[in-house]
C-alpha cells in the first residue's frame, strides 16, 4: 500500500479500526473515533521537506496534526493551524500499514492503549512494535458532500465554472466571478449510499435539471423540478473530482465541446473516454 501527496485518506488504526479525528467537542485534540468517513476523519498529505509530510484534515478549519512545544513521550496530539512535518514510514511489523514518526524517529502516533472508545485520545510515544501504532491509509471511495457544503463547479478541462445565465435559467460555463452566488451549488442528499443527490443553485434555489427525455446536447437549467443525480467520485483527490450522471444511464454532465469560452452552454451527452470536459472539481465557496 501507498499514498500520494494531496490525495484524500481515512487513518484507520489496526489495534482498534476506529479513525484518528478532529475532535468536534473541542476542535483541537486528535482522537480514535469509530470510523464514518466524514470530515473530521479525512486526511490529506502535504510535502513538508527532506521527505517528510504535513498532514492536513478537509474538515472547513483544514487542521493540520501538531503537537505543542517539544514533544515527550505521552504527550497528546492536536490539530492546529500551524504545520508539522511528520515521517511516514511502512511498518515492517504490520503488511499495509505505516507509522506515522517525529521526524527525529523517537515518538509516533499512537492510539492510547490501543481502545476502540470514541474519544481515545492519540499521543505521542516511542516507537514499539505494538499495533496501536500501526495506521492504513483507506482512500476515500464515495463522493462526500460535507467537504464542500457550498462549492463551485470547476471544469477540468477548461477551469471555467457552471453558472447561470443572464436568465437566470440556463447553465453555462462562465469564468470565476468571486461573491457570484448564481456560480455556487450546493446538494441536498437523497440517498447517499447509492450517491443520490440533488444540486442547488446558491443564487437561486432553483435545482439543476433539463427538459423532456435524456437526449445528447440537452441543454442543462435551473427550475424548481427536484431532479437526481448520480455523483460519481473520480480518484481521491483534493478538491474532489466528479461526474454527475442522470440515474440509470451513461448521460451526464457536459461542458460543450470543452469550450472555454464564457457563456458555452452546459449540457447532456453520453459519457466519453477520458472526457475531461465531463469531469468537475467540487472546489469550496466559503
Amino acid at each position: 500500500m501507498s499514498f500520494s501527496v494531496g490525495s484524500v485518506y481515512q487513518l484507520i488504526n489496526k489495534a482498534s479500526g476506529t479513525a484518528a479525528d478532529y475532535s468536534q467537542r473541542d476542535f483541537r485534540s486528535l482522537i480514535g473515533y469509530k470510523a464514518h468517513g466524514g470530515p473530521a476523519q479525512q486526511w490529506m498529505f502535504e510535502e513538508a521537506c527532506d521527505g517528510l509530510y504535513f498532514i492536513r484534515c478537509t474538515k472547513s478549519e483544514m487542521p493540520y496534526i501538531s503537537y505543542e512545544g517539544t514533544p515527550r513521550s505521552g504527550d497528546k496530539a492536536i490539530c492546529t493551524r500551524s504545520p508539522r512535518p511528520w515521517k511516514i514510514v511502512h511498518d515492517s511489523n504490520h503488511q499495509g500499514c505505516f507509522k506515522v514518526l517525529h521526524p527525529d524517529g523517537k515518538l509516533c502516533l499512537d492510539l492510547n492503549y490501543g481502545r476502540s472508545d470514541d474519544f481515545t485520545p492519540i499521543i505521542l510515544y516511542q516507537p514499539t512494535s505494538n499495533s496501536n501504532q500501526a495506521w492504513t491509509f483507506k482512500p476515500l471511495t464515495n463522493f462526500s458532500p460535507n467537504m464542500a457544503p457550498r462549492f463551485r463547479l470547476t471544469n477540468k478541462a477548461t477551469n471555467t465554472v457552471a453558472g447561470l445565465a443572464s436568465n437566470n435559467r440556463s447553465v453555462v460555463g462562465e469564468d470565476r466571478v468571486n461573491n457570484r452566488s448564481a456560480q455556487v451549488w450546493s446538494v441536498e442528499t437523497v440517498d447517499a449510499s447509492k450517491n443520490r443527490y440533488r444540486i442547488k443553485n446558491v443564487g437561486t434555489g432553483q435545482y439543476l435539471s433539463f427538459n423532456g427525455n435524456l437526449s445528447a446536447s440537452n441543454p442543462l437549467l435551473a427550475t424548481p423540478d427536484k431532479k437526481e443525480w448520480e455523483i460519481r467520485l473520480q480518484g481521491n483527490s483534493f478538491p474532489q473530482v466528479v461526474k454527475l450522471y442522470a440515474p440509470g444511464s451513461n448521460y451526464l454532465v457536459d461542458l460543450s465541446g470543452s469550450n472555454s469560452k464564457p457563456g458555452t452552454p452546459v449540457i447532456l451527452y453520453p459519457t466519453q473516454n477520458p472526457g475531461i470536459n465531463q469531469q468537475w472539481k467540487v472546489e469550496r465557496a466559503d
